[in-house]
């Protein structure tokens, strides 16, 4: 999920950026420009299902204090923070892009309530429990979460990433 390619440019997911790079001819055309959003700057994403065969999808990242217009895929088209997406196969890809950089949000929301010491040592847990689970070794797997959990970490984990947050109390 590094780089999406798409019939209206590439969305590369970076550590803790997005950079959205746009065809040259759109780039004229619409005064388009190739940008990198850090994902702690982004204040929300949108995601728009294409109405094939008549309509685009798009998906739209809003920084706090950015200009949003009608929610158009015309619109959308003539901003820099959005992409298109004509086909249900990019929308797909597009809204797993959507669910990664949600993550990404809660686990940076999280951070902010604990202190930097705890959270490298969570990081570093959670970053084994990856491993684990590349190795398939489920009893090292199951230590691991055991003592995430202990510290009251709840660990989720999805297709690719491996989330976790503060259990409420």
């Amino acid at each position: 999920m590094n780089e999406l390619k798409i019939s209206y440019g590439k969305i590369r997911v970076h550590r803790n950026a997005i950079e959205m790079i746009h065809p040259s001819s759109k780039k004229k055309r619409q005064d388009l420009q190739d940008i990198t959003i850090a994902l702690k700057e982004i204040h929300h994403l949108e995601l728009h299902k294409p109405r094939w065969p008549f309509s685009k999808g798009y998906i739209r990242f809003s920084l706090d204090g950015s200009h949003h217009r009608k929610k158009n895929s015309r619109f959308a088209s003539r901003e820099s923070f959005s992409m298109l997406c004509s086909t249900m196969k990019e929308y797909k890809k597009m809204k797993k892009i959507k669910c990664y950089i949600e993550n990404q949000m809660k686990v940076d929301h999280e951070r902010r309530k604990l202190p930097p010491n705890e959270v490298k040592q969570i990081e570093k847990l959670v970053e084994k429990i990856h491993h684990a689970k590349q190795d398939r070794k489920t009893g090292r797997l199951k230590r691991l979460v055991s003592k995430l959990e202990s510290r009251g970490v709840e660990v989720k984990f999805q297709e690719e990433h491996i989330s976790w947050q503060i259990k409420e109390q």
